[in-house]
């Protein structure tokens, strides 16, 4: 009996699961870069008088660039490093820079705030814009009709992860005329696989074409799968994109489990609202205004159509089960069993360690 283990959090869980009932293990491809070849392109980056940084993503490895940042621009005798970040990691910044006297402050209203700047973001796939970064982090926070111009002009009502299209576009044409530089990393396990510098449009472009060599998996397709969302800024939202970017990957009517602690709670507005009872997945479909997280809720429910989900969290039941019409489970032991007992002892599983750094595409029949 293989044991694999599983990212839950911050920590891993065991999942016991014998050989013959195992698909596939995925595990993401940790090409790392080497300490000196970080500190090379760090050094590289220009940086302006006002040494002020901003932070787009959430991601703990965004939050480990800054750091490695920082110190690098304090060796070139520059003391007045200012960093903003978003509202819902200002704690988590003000901890990691506790004592190094580094300015830290919530990210302005006014995208004016950023021109002659240093912005980081981390590259993903993302389901609306098929990959976030730097463009997109800016729509969101800065451009709220713009973003509900992004969302409807949306090519389909599913996910679509991994996918360059119109909403993109949008974004880019956003992100152009801002002057400043953009820094985007591409992270594999506990480093980074490359870390682009440019202005924000072209960095963007660049680290899209690595995370496509990096991060697509070809796969069998299977009637289930495991799938953990790894060690990231831990809240559901975050979390279902792993799960979006598992999707193909499994038969029609099959069933998926998302393991994803999210203590950090639902982590977008619109899943709060959902969860609240305050907006309904209808809403989704035609709204007048974009609300944080809105595209989630359109795809938690055309997804429940066409998969049976459960998720192992610590979130309240209630919510999970009669809101996001999950089933719910305490251990993988338990899922595994359920998959097997409604699918035969025969099923194969696909397992997959960390999917938010991976895409899976279903292998093509020769």
């Amino acid at each position: 009996m293989p044991e694999i283990w599983l990212r839950y959090g911050s920590t891993e869980v065991v999942l016991d699961i014998k050989a013959e009932n195992l698909l596939e293990y995925v595990i993401e491809d940790e090409q790392h870069m080497s300490e000196e070849e970080i500190n090379a392109k760090l050094d590289s980056v220009s940086v302006n008088s006002n040494g002020h940084i901003g932070v787009l993503d959430p991601s703990l490895d965004t939050a480990r660039l800054c750091l490695l940042l920082a110190d690098d621009i304090k060796k070139r005798d520059m003391t007045n490093i200012s960093i903003d970040v978003p509202l819902n990691v200002l704690n988590i910044y003000r901890n990691i820079f506790q004592n190094k006297n580094v300015h830290i402050s919530r990210l302005s209203n006014d995208i004016e705030s950023l021109n002659n700047s240093i912005l980081l973001s981390k590259t993903s796939f993302d389901p609306l814009f098929g990959y976030s970064g730097t463009p997109t982090y800016l729509l969101r926070y800065f451009g709220l009709e713009q973003m509900l111009d992004a969302y409807k002009i949306r090519d389909c009502d599913m996910p679509k992860p991994g996918i360059v299209n119109n909403s993109l576009s949008l974004a880019y044409k956003f992100a152009e005329n801002l002057d400043s530089t953009s820094i985007e990393i591409i992270a594999r396990g506990h480093g980074l696989a490359n870390i682009i510098v440019d202005k924000p449009v072209n960095s963007h472009k660049q680290a899209i074409t690595k995370l496509e060599s990096l991060g697509k998996v070809e796969v069998e397709k299977s009637k289930a799968s495991i799938i953990s969302a790894g060690d990231g800024y831990s809240t559901l939202s975050y979390a279902l994109n792993s799960l979006w970017n598992c999707l193909e990957a499994v038969k029609d009517n099959g069933s998926i489990t998302l393991l994803a602690e999210c203590k950090d709670g639902f982590g977008s507005r619109a899943l709060q609202m959902l969860v609240e009872g305050k907006i309904s997945m209808d809403n989704a479909y035609k709204p007048t205004e974009y609300v944080d997280g809105l595209e989630n809720i359109l795809y938690l429910k055309e997804v429940s159509e066409k998969y049976n989900i459960s998720l192992i969290s610590a979130l309240p039941d209630y919510y999970i089960k009669n809101r996001l019409r999950f089933k719910t489970f305490r251990r993988t032991k338990d899922a595994l069993h359920s998959i097997l007992n409604s699918l035969g002892l025969k099923q194969k599983v696909l397992v997959v360690s960390d999917a938010s750094r991976v895409l899976l595409k279903p292998k093509v029949s020769n």
